[in-house]
């Protein structure tokens, strides 16, 4: 009877410790910016708009560049496919004009072959970022997991890890542009 009192014992004692619920440890919330943003550089709306007439030639008309734009690269926390907390990074681009609000618009590469071929690393297609911010809007360009700066391997193919990073760094933009005015840029929460 004792053995059995003290198996019984032991056998709660090593539910409650194994049981997920109880866990102490700090999980990081999501969409949180890791570090200090960097700054990667700027582009003057006159630049721009020469560029795309060089690449686009007439049909750069198309197009309105109406400001100048910022480039920063932010890591930010996310989770893994088995929705462990990861670790990656993206690109933000901004228009420069304090005065007024602007949209948020997401940009996603398409498929790279180098981890460092990545929008933060100012590679891997994110110009049509710039196309757009100089047009008015605040865009994040995510690399998502396993490029870039991010911890894991990347899950090629893989939808859903693709939108929680996504989801995650529209969360670490929209915190990135509160943070640089002081005031929430979007009315909508992420």
């Amino acid at each position: 009877m004792k053995n059995r009192i003290i198996l019984m014992a032991l056998g709660i004692v090593m539910f409650y410790s194994c049981n997920k619920e109880n866990d102490t440890s700090i999980i990081p919330e999501r969409g949180t910016i890791v570090g200090n943003p960097v700054l990667m550089g700027s582009y003057s709306k006159t630049l721009i708009a020469a560029a795309l007439q060089t690449v686009a030639g007439d049909y750069a008309q198309a197009f309105t560049c109406n400001y100048d734009i910022v480039l920063y690269k932010i890591d930010y926390n996310t989770i893994d496919p088995a929705g462990n907390p990861a670790l990656a990074s993206g690109l933000i681009i901004l228009p420069v004009d304090s005065t007024k609000l602007f949209p948020l618009l997401s940009w996603h590469h398409g498929t790279v072959l180098k981890k460092t071929n990545a929008p933060s690393h100012l590679q891997g297609d994110f110009q049509g970022g710039l196309i757009f911010a100089t047009d008015g809007y605040v865009v994040a360009c995510p690399d998502y997991l396993g490029i870039g700066d991010g911890t894991h391997l990347h899950p090629y193919l893989h939808a859903p890890s693709e939108a929680t990073a996504v989801i995650d760094m529209l969360r670490a933009t929209r915190l990135f542009c509160m943070a640089i005015h002081k005031e929430a840029m979007l009315p909508w929460p992420l």
